[in-house]
């Protein structure tokens, strides 16, 4: 009788332990995917201000909770910086590398506005920057490049702005963002024009004919312009002498 009990008793507890052994081992991941459900984006607005070496942006979020513990997702990924931000008081943001994630302590509807600076990359003629927002319901960009040409490289032009593409020069555009989430936009570098002195070799050469009434002069006049542009070139002539001819290349005459 006492092998028989001690036989049951051995065989539940295998099948307890088994049963704990499995638990864990399934439930991690959807208590995982769960919180990754509970915290939702409901709308994104990026509101941009780009300058030659430099791009801010004004985000505005939309968010909520449904998780009576707590839930994360990942909120920016790329080489960017924010500045510390008023958040609700059950909210908060950290960082790992280059990627940011929003923490929900509790269930609520969450609204909030963070300062984003992305990194410029400088090219010879563009600037450029990109990073990836979150996923959300309705994700927007509106960006004013001031007084440069300014160009949407991934999104989707507004309604009102349908005969862009996303390509075509303007100097502010206003995009709905797509599935991959990514802000990506270039603008024209301003480049001041280098003003250079203006130098020329000028060499002459002075031919006297005399007769008894008149003294008369043929001279030439070659130079060669070495820097800069010459847009008019001015020759002073003594009182006592008057002009009587000028020949020269096309363009230049008597003035």
């Amino acid at each position: 009788m006492c092998s028989k009990l001690n036989l049951i008793r051995l065989i539940a507890l295998s099948v307890f332990f088994a049963a704990c052994g499995r638990q864990p081992a399934s439930a991690a991941p959807e208590q995982s995917s769960a919180a990754a459900r509970d915290l939702l984006i409901n709308a994104i607005r990026y509101d941009g201000r780009l300058i030659d070496d430099e791009a801010r942006f004004t985000v505005e979020i939309q968010s909520e909770s449904s998780s009576r513990s707590e839930a994360a997702l990942v909120l920016f990924e790329g080489d960017i910086a924010l500045n510390p931000p008023k958040l609700p008081s059950a909210l908060r943001i950290t960082r790992e590398g280059e990627r940011y994630r929003l923490i929900a302590a509790r269930a609520g509807k969450y609204k909030f506005t963070l300062d984003l600076s992305a990194k410029v990359a400088r090219g010879e003629t563009w600037n450029e920057i990109s990073f990836k927002g979150p996923a959300a319901g309705i994700a927007s960009v509106t960006a004013e490049a001031t007084d440069e040409e300014l160009q949407l490289l991934s999104g989707t032009p507004v309604p009102g702005n349908v005969e862009r593409t996303t390509m075509t020069p303007a100097s502010k555009v206003t995009a709905l963002l797509g599935a991959d989430r990514r802000v990506s936009l270039r603008w024209r570098r301003d480049v001041p024009e280098v003003s250079r002195q203006l130098l020329i070799n000028c060499e002459t050469s002075t031919r006297a004919q005399i007769t008894p009434s008149v003294l008369k002069f043929t001279t030439q006049v070659r130079y060669d312009i070495v820097q800069g542009r010459l847009s008019e070139l001015s020759m002073r002539l003594p009182p006592s002498q008057t002009l009587v001819r000028v020949e020269g290349d096309a363009g230049y005459g008597d003035t």
